[in-house]
């Protein structure tokens, strides 16, 4: 669930799914965070159902959740950050303007830098989105890679009501759905409002450095976190003493603990493991 303006909590809303044990599962809109009720009625009510860069089995088909906006004060994707984490926000927020001692209301549906690196930990066969895909006008590319580098095979995406069928990079299907649209992902389905999904063996887990996914490499720098990067994607390497620094795009500097050597060996095809 997707766009959700609710006058009443979530599970009064939809009770009967909750009655018969039915999985509720839901990202965040533009909608959800533009008073404390909103906020209330979908996070305070239901926040084990909040989907956003996590990822659940639903009926053998593993889903994965990209919700929120982009917003200028945190990050536009066709710039650099403003706030690459929101631990980095609350760090730079005067503590009066704090809401309920994190973050301000108007932050709760922004979409952080360290929502797309945990994505690139997440393996899944479908990505429900609440901005578009770099196939719609009013697209990010940032949700295509986020696609892209938790695997799925189709995108399903809202916010712009506007139902259309398309594909993006790597034959990905991107489905974008009109206001209060019903989706059916399953087995046959060939309609706008349905779509085929083969379900892989390898979603859900978590990736490991220096694993290959098509042609993404997943690296993991001195902090621990996880990125999905393309030999493309390398301006440079060197050599460092706690192993290597690698430049990627915009000048963005990550440094990994494996030597030059190895990571010139997982960039050419021959890491440990190799997924397609």
């Amino acid at each position: 669930m997707s766009d959700l303006e609710l006058r009443v909590p979530l599970h009064k809303q939809v009770a009967s799914l909750f009655a018969a044990d039915v999985p509720v599962f839901w990202i965040p809109s533009n909608h959800n965070a533009g008073s404390s009720d909103a906020y209330d009625r979908l996070w305070g009510d239901h926040p084990d159902g909040n989907l956003h860069a996590r990822c659940v089995e639903l009926g053998g088909i593993w889903v994965a959740g990209l919700g929120g906006v982009f917003k200028g004060r945190v990050w536009r994707p066709d710039a650099e950050p403003v706030h690459p984490s929101r631990a980095d926000y609350l760090e730079h927020l005067p503590h009066t303007t704090r809401w309920r001692g994190g973050l301000p209301l108007r932050a709760r549906d922004a979409i952080f830098p360290e929502d797309l690196d945990a994505m690139a930990r997440l393996r899944a066969d479908m990505l429900v989105s609440h901005e578009a895909p770099s196939r719609h006008r009013h697209s990010h590319v940032a949700v295509a890679a986020a696609a892209t580098t938790c695997g799925a095979q189709l995108v399903v995406h809202g916010h712009h009501h506007h139902a259309y069928d398309g594909t993006i990079g790597f034959g990905v299907r991107v489905c974008g759905l009109a206001r209060a649209e019903v989706f059916k992902a399953a087995a046959g389905g060939s309609s706008m409002s349905q779509a085929t999904v083969t379900p892989s063996k390898a979603r859900g887990r978590t990736l490991e450095e220096g694993e290959r996914i098509g042609r993404f490499l997943v690296i993991r720098d001195l902090d621990g976190r996880l990125h999905a990067v393309s030999a493309g994607g390398v301006a440079a390497m060197c050599e460092s003493d706690d192993g290597t620094v690698l430049m990627l795009p915009g000048g963005r500097l990550v440094q990994v603990s494996q030597p030059l050597e190895v990571l010139l060996a997982w960039l050419n095809g021959r890491g440990p493991q190799r997924l397609l």
